[in-house]
């Protein structure tokens, strides 16, 4: 890459930069000290020259903010505007505010940059030549998206010890003139974090030139300063013991997997399973689980392992208090050494609309193999002896997965993960509360896993918690067993499963989104629910005419309508 043109690796991440941000450092003054009044009978002047000190300052920006925000996650600390509400972040965001009263919207996004660039421009060596820095390269395109605007700002200050690059647009859309402010937040050369903030700016008639327009109106000046405070109670995390801890975790979860052999995967299996769903202790769904042993034909060559299939639907309203019926079938097979998998979804979506109802479907196939592979290795490789002119070559284990989906609507690009060594297939991921559950390691113990999260077709990192064995209670019955906590990511919701003393599964709960998930059977959810589908979903298969397998990068096949909620390779 040519280190002129930051361009082509810097394009990648500006679709989320939506908005751009400004602040306003101050620094930090102490009130010159007062000798005591010779009259103390005399009325107190004001003396003006102390009029507005800095250091008043503090009690002002306090109260433009919020709450602190914290992401261990993302190493990050911070206080959002005050009367914002946090909402559901985008899946490139670390966190997003907004007010819909006064159109204000925060967003906060992490940018790692696949080569290092300075935030601002940096002579490379003594010939002259100048890398463009993130400040200058935002700054361009943001102009270029509102060529009528004004940039107000570019310049770069200091919060605590990093520098921090800001930049200031006002420009007009419409009949309303708005305030983009932006702040680039360096913490190294591979490691920025963007604070985004957007705020009307004042009524302009739609004939009138933005840039000509220069004074502030009063709500202009408000998030200017309120900014500015946001900027500057800004705290990197230090994330030090955080990768000591990940560490620990990863060593154990090796040694956990050593255990997940061929007796230990086949003696936890239960044939046939049913389940309530429940919200704030109504039934909202329900799901049917069928475990067996099963053998893939990968190559011609029977690849035995354990698969589990899971039908589950729920129904709930959405916040304009309209039904929502969600069918999801799956199927998800791993081999006995966990070097190869294979895993189906078929995901089914009805609403109510204005419109009437509507109903979108897609379906997922993926598979991972892990595999050596010889590679070239120079001077320590090995040629091969029946060629001598032979590249000299080593082996090298490859881990990947490739997934394909295919919808209604649209198709997205298909999915390909080099995975590292701690990758927990989809299958193990269905039995992980048990396979977490060792009797040869007393104690708490705890483990970090990479899985593939469908929602978000990213690899994220899971992480879980067993406790000792003690005295539990669950669903009004106590019993002496395990807890077995998972999250996604440091900052993820965390779903406790419940286990007792012998392995057995007795459900798990989820106080933030208030779910539980209970055993039950099949004549208890007949009498919940109308003619409920408590059959094996079958296996995905793309249609022969696509030419297409789990995880290529086939054309979208053409799938009829659905018919009874659910796609024609699931009925």
């Amino acid at each position: 890459m040519n280190p002129l043109q930051p361009h082509r690796f810097l394009a990648a991440f500006l679709p989320a930069l939506s908005a751009a941000s400004l602040a306003i450092a101050q620094p930090a003054a102490t009130a010159p000290p007062t000798s005591p009044a010779a009259n103390t009978d005399a009325t107190p002047k004001p003396v003006n020259i102390l009029a507005g000190r800095p250091d008043a300052e503090p009690v002002r920006a306090s109260a433009l903010l919020g709450a602190a925000f914290e992401s261990q996650t993302a190493g990050i600390r911070f206080r959002p505007p005050a009367d914002t509400e946090q909402v559901n972040r985008p899946k490139d965001a670390i966190a997003e505010y907004v007010n819909d009263k006064t159109s204000w919207l925060l967003r906060v996004t992490r940018y790692v940059p696949p080569t290092p660039v300075p935030l601002t421009e940096k002579k490379l060596d003594e010939n002259g030549e100048i890398t463009g820095g993130l400040l200058g390269f935002m700054a361009q395109k943001e102009h270029q998206a509102n060529v009528s605007g004004k940039v107000l700002r570019k310049d770069v200050v200091n919060v605590d010890s990093n520098y921090v690059g800001m930049i200031a647009m006002r420009f007009n859309m419409g009949n309303q003139r708005w305030l983009r402010q932006h702040a680039i937040v360096q913490v190294n050369d591979q490691l920025y974090f963007i604070f985004v903030l957007t705020t009307p700016a004042g009524q302009v008639a739609a004939d009138v030139d933005p840039a000509a327009i220069d004074a502030p109106d009063p709500g202009e000046k408000l998030a200017v300063e309120t900014f500015s405070a946001l900027i500057d109670s800004i705290k990197i995390v230090d994330r030090t013991g955080i990768k000591q801890d990940q560490d620990q975790r990863l060593y154990r979860t090796r040694a956990l997997m050593v255990f997940w052999n061929e007796k230990k995967l086949t003696g936890m299996l239960v044939p046939k399973q049913f389940f309530r769903i429940l919200k704030e202790g109504k039934d909202i769904g329900y799901s049917f689980v069928e475990e067996m042993p099963d053998t893939q034909l990968v190559g011609g060559v029977g690849i035995r392992g354990i698969a589990a299939y899971v039908r589950a639907h729920t129904e709930e309203k959405d916040q304009q208090n309209r039904r929502q019926v969600l069918d999801i079938g799956s199927y998800r097979f791993v081999s006995f050494d966990q070097h190869r998998e294979t895993f189906t979804r078929s995901t089914v979506l009805q609403a109510d609309a204005p419109g009437g109802p509507t109903e979108t479907h897609n379906s997922e196939f993926g598979n991972s193999v892990l595999e050596t592979r010889k590679i070239f290795a120079g001077n320590v490789g090995v040629r091969d002896p029946n060629d001598p002119k032979s590249p000299p070559m080593r082996p090298s284990t490859y881990h990947a997965l490739d997934v394909s989906v295919w919808g209604k609507d649209a198709t997205a690009e298909p999915t390909h993960i080099e995975l590292p060594p701690f990758y927990l297939p989809q299958a193990s991921t269905h039995f992980l509360p048990r396979l977490a559950m060792e009797p040869s390691f007393t104690g708490p113990r705890t483990y970090l896993f990479a899985s593939y999260v469908p929602e978000t077709r990213l690899l994220m990192m899971r992480y879980v918690d067993v406790s000792e064995e003690k005295e539990l209670a669950f669903a009004g019955q106590t019993f002496r067993g395990y807890t077995v906590n998972e999250r996604l990511g440091l900052d993820g919701s965390i779903t406790t499963h419940y286990l007792t003393d012998d392995g057995k599964y007795l459900g798990n709960e989820n106080k933030d989104t208030k779910t539980t998930i209970l055993p039950s059977d099949d004549e208890a959810i007949r009498k919940i629910w109308n003619n409920p589908n408590l059959t094996r979903p079958e296996r995905l298969q793309p249609p022969k005419e696509s030419g297409a397998i789990p995880g290529s990068a086939s054309q979208q096949p053409a799938h009829p309508a659905p018919a009874r909620g659910l796609p024609p390779p699931i009925q």
